[in-house]
């Protein structure tokens, strides 16, 4: 004999969750829930840092195209004015220092995380010195070569150019171009306090670049020196020294 138990008149669907089931789905729904949040924060984070990522590694690959670009000139000389040729066979133009009118090393020093590379770029600007430059001089005269523009009684150089002066026997200064007049350039010395030397007419002048790289210890960051008043950082310019 089997015994039915009384009908309620209620069909399952009707009846709703049981406690057990309404446990079960809420656990479900909690761990659903909490792996969204972690992908959300997840791309959130990715989101706020991917800029600056990019941003570094745009950093890293002008810093890396400028540093092989000045490696690659490094020692061009003049193809103009008494000194033609390689500028390593007047002085030298790779130096383990910091050089400049900023923070210059002295010029015994050598270090391991620091260069200065020097050359003479593509530029109708070399030429020799018309009058002696003297020690701490400030007014530059240029002879005026065939490669000059006829009428340009300075060769080309003009306001805020590099020029370096060197002559045979391993002398060098360089000096930025501040204001030109006539025939005549005021330049502003890099070193003054590393150099007194006095540079004879017929010395050799062209317009030159020069960069420094070093690493910062403090800020773990590559860092560029134009050697006047410019500091760099992965390609971007930051005059007030970052």
């Amino acid at each position: 004999m089997i015994c039915r138990r009384p009908s309620t008149g209620v069909s399952r669907s009707e009846a709703g969750f049981s406690l057990v089931e309404l446990l079960v789905t809420l656990l479900i729904v909690s761990v659903v829930a909490g792996a969204a949040l972690a992908v959300a924060a997840a791309n959130v984070g990715m989101a706020r840092t991917q800029p600056m990522a990019i941003d570094l590694q745009q950093r890293a690959r002008v810093g890396i195209d400028l540093l092989y670009r000045d490696l690659y000139m490094a020692g061009a000389g003049m193809a103009y004015g008494p000194r033609p040729g390689p500028l390593h066979r007047a002085f030298a133009p790779i130096v383990p220092r910091r050089m400049g009118l900023q923070g210059a090393d002295a010029p015994t020093v050598a270090r391991a995380d620091a260069i200065t590379l020097m050359f003479v770029p593509p530029t109708r600007a070399q030429s020799a010195l018309r009058q002696p430059l003297g020690a701490g001089a400030s007014d530059l005269f240029i002879e005026h070569g065939p490669q000059c523009p006829p009428t340009d009684l300075l060769c080309a150089l003009a306001a805020g150019a590099s020029v370096v002066v060197f002559d045979n026997a391993g002398h060098f200064d360089f000096f930025t171009v501040t204001s030109t007049a006539g025939d005549v350039a005021h330049v502003r010395q890099w070193q003054p306090g590393h150099s007194s030397y006095a540079y004879p007419a017929g010395a050799a002048v062209s317009e030159a670049e020069s960069h420094t790289y070093y690493f910062d210890v403090k800020n773990r960051q590559l860092r560029h020196f134009d050697g006047y008043l410019t500091e760099v950082i992965g390609g971007f310019a930051n005059p007030s020294g970052l």
